[in-house]
């Protein structure tokens, strides 16, 4: 049996699936679309379950054309970077996934750029004090949503997320870890 790769990408306008070759010839592949909503200005948002049911459609759909002489070796996932969303502890959405594209914590991001706070987190995490930022998102969320706030049980990306939904743990790895604000980049991992 030929071995062939998933490849899911959950992007900002869309999620889309390849089953890959290794020598790159596309098995199969499908696209499923969702709309971003701006309920104020500054704001961009979108529905995780809306996202989630994208990624399963496409899954299936690449799957379901896919013969008996070739075996799945591996799955992959890549996804927009600086989401945001509140989840209680069984994954449920508890907020609406704030995208990268968000602006609402502008004063936050203004407020601690200029810090000696801000310096150190910027050297330590590499990433930019900016509010597309989950950290400066999540310094919003404490100020203008201390309820909700105190009562997630995590903050996670998009892309946490779907694993969590798909294997049940709640996992990141270090592209988006890093583009947090809160990932020290000097941490020695050996």
């Amino acid at each position: 049996m030929t071995p062939f790769v998933l490849a899911i990408d959950i992007g900002t306008t869309s999620t889309k699936a390849l089953a890959v070759l290794s020598n790159g010839e596309v098995l199969g592949s499908h696209q499923s679309f969702y709309p971003t909503t701006y309920p104020k200005p500054g704001y961009a948002e979108q529905n995780p379950l809306q996202i989630l049911e994208a990624v399963k459609e496409v899954v299936n759909d690449v799957l379901s054309h896919i013969t008996e002489t070739y075996t799945l070796n591996g799955i992959c996932f890549s996804s927009a970077m600086h989401s945001l969303m509140a989840v209680a502890i069984d994954g449920k959405p508890l907020s609406p996934l704030i995208i990268w594209a968000d602006t609402r914590s502008k004063v936050q991001a203004a407020h601690l750029r200029n810090t000696d706070l801000g310096r150190l987190l910027h050297d330590q995490t590499g990433t930019a004090i900016h509010p597309m930022s989950p950290l400066c998102k999540l310094l919003w969320w404490k100020e203008h949503e201390p309820d909700q706030f105190h009562l997630t049980h995590k903050f996670i990306s998009i892309k946490e997320f779907v694993i969590h939904h798909l294997c049940g743990a709640f996992l990141i790895d270090h592209s988006l870890a890093s583009a947090t604000g809160l990932f020290n980049r000097h941490f020695n991992l050996v």
